[in-house]
């Protein structure tokens, strides 16, 4: 890959504006360049129901606003890595008591989706995140899993997976050990159930419209003697 060549639109057809609206649908169009030439032209269309004020692009000095900032400075082959919010960086170790096993976190009475900021802390929206998969070949992640008495991922005693975290992606799917060959285990000391411990797992999405993880359900807790915590670490995507 040499380039990006990007065009871009609203569907009102004003190609270099946009005003504070409560709907709109942007068009975002995407070839690349190798050694033969250009590619074939890929369409992403992205709908944003957020309030926005005035900005623009001005094609001979960049992007203006903090709106767009993220992607300004995005190139081919470079790499743009976006930080969970506080709040998942450390979910403390807990007995979850109340909780049903199985549960996406999203569901529990204290849970939420993940979410993600750039890295001056402002809060990522859809057109962004769609905007920057769009510009990208494929995406890393990892995922630590504080645990007691807990497994995360193998479990020792079966040489199974059946405790085995699920995860959610940002295009919707399910990623389980059975289904997503990307997934591996850099670090397994909750195999064992057996004492506090952690699990690191890391993703390597081979495409980028995977990543960022925003969800994760735990099956292994629940008992007494049980607890688990976790931390969402950044998602990185590389063009």
């Amino acid at each position: 890959m040499e380039s990006y060549q990007i065009s871009y639109c609203l569907d009102s057809r004003d190609p270099l504006r946009w005003t504070t609206v409560e709907e709109q649908t942007y068009v975002f169009r995407l070839n690349a360049r190798t050694a033969v030439g250009w590619g074939e032209e890929q369409e992403a269309r992205v709908v944003t129901t957020e309030r926005r004020g005035e900005y623009w692009i001005d094609p001979n000095q960049g992007c203006h606003r903090d709106s767009f900032k993220v992607f300004c400075n995005f190139t081919a082959q470079g790499e743009t890595c976006l930080h969970p919010d506080k709040k998942f960086q450390s979910v403390k170790l807990a007995a979850w008591k109340g909780e049903k096993p199985g549960t996406w976190y999203s569901q529990f009475r204290k849970g939420k989706q993940f979410s993600y900021s750039g890295t001056d802390g402002v809060p990522i929206h859809i057109v962004q995140l769609n905007f920057l998969k769009l510009l990208s070949a494929t995406a890393t992640q990892s995922f630590t899993y504080h645990c007691l008495n807990s497994a995360a991922w193998l479990h020792t005693a079966t040489y199974g997976h059946e405790h085995a975290l699920r995860f959610r992606g940002s295009d919707g799917e399910e990623m389980t050990h059975e289904n997503t060959h990307y997934i591996s285990a850099l670090y397994d000391g909750c195999q064992t159930r057996s004492g506090q411990e952690r699990t690191v797992l890391e993703f390597q999405a081979p495409l980028s419209t995977t990543l960022p993880l925003m969800d994760v359900t735990v099956s292994d807790f629940g008992n007494g003697n049980q607890k688990f915590g976790f931390q969402v670490g950044p998602v990185c995507f590389n063009g």
